[in-house]
């Protein structure tokens, strides 16, 4: 099989994922031998994401070209349930509230950590200042995972690096499903402003009774001041773009220009 390909995924979306904190356990929750970092960038659907994926396309079906029935599975495109491409359609129904609408979904993974990242002048930062909303391209490269009962591809990335800030997308559900959409009540008694602290004459007492003449404040008659007495508890997307249809040719290389139709279709990897 071939080795792997080189490539700058076009300026997208850092839309779900993380950069800094590894996932330490799979699906079924057993502990990972080796923790890796995940995360998706979606790219809108121009002419330039479009040569890098006839590049993919072209390399992965090289890389599998000594097992025609994977070649086959993996030319049914991304709705391939036989090939794990790491790549979906983000006008697929999994990916429209999760910001991918008119664009493609790359699924990045690696576990050479920490994840490398970089400025717009390609100094190097700190992964975590990169935020899920921000504009981002990649650094990556594409390798085939060799494993014949479950075939596919492997995208890992080199080096993120922040083009841009974008709104910040909130993971876990949302605020109003946590409260299960009912809007908050005040109890009674709370105002809805601030209310102005008392003054402390009001806590202890009116200053010249407490400290007045000597002759008053000491007067037997008079109760002893106390401070810390019973009076302090009074202080309390873009539009998705249509793209068209392709036959599928004889041949792979057929496809720098005309990317499969599977580009468009499906949304499991």
């Amino acid at each position: 099989m071939s080795d792997n390909l080189q490539f700058v995924l076009p300026a997208g979306r850092l839309i779900s994922g993380d950069l800094v904190n590894p996932q330490t356990v799979d699906y079924n929750g057993r502990p990972k031998t080796y923790p890796n970092i995940w995360f998706a960038v979606a790219v809108s659907k121009t002419p330039d994401v479009m040569s890098v994926l006839s590049n993919i396309w072209n390399f992965t079906l090289d890389a599998w070209k000594s097992h025609p029935n994977i070649v086959k599975a993996a030319q049914e495109g991304f709705a391939s349930t036989r090939f794990h491409w790491k790549i979906e359609d983000g006008d697929a129904s999994k990916w429209l509230d999760k910001h991918g609408a008119g664009c493609y979904v790359f699924k990045f993974s690696t576990s050479l950590l920490p994840l490398r990242c970089s400025n717009s002048d390609n100094i190097q930062i700190d992964p975590a200042t990169i935020k899920l909303g921000y504009y981002v391209d990649v650094a990556a490269s594409i390798a085939s995972n060799e494993v014949v009962d479950q075939p596919g591809i492997y995208l890992n990335p080199h080096c993120v690096r922040l083009l841009g800030h974008g709104q910040i997308i909130q993971t876990g559900p949302s605020i109003d499903t946590l409260f299960g959409g009912v809007k908050g009540v005040a109890p009674a008694g709370a105002s809805a402003v601030p209310v102005a602290s008392q003054m402390p004459q009001q806590a202890f007492g009116q200053p010249q009774q407490a400290f007045g003449q000597p002759q008053q404040a000491f007067a037997p008659q008079q109760a002893p001041f106390h401070p810390f007495g019973g009076h302090a508890g009074a202080q309390t997307a873009q539009a998705p773009q249509t793209m068209p249809f392709a036959p599928v040719p004889a041949q792979p290389t057929a496809y720098p220009f005309n990317p499969h139709p599977g580009f468009l279709n499906g949304n499991k990897v």
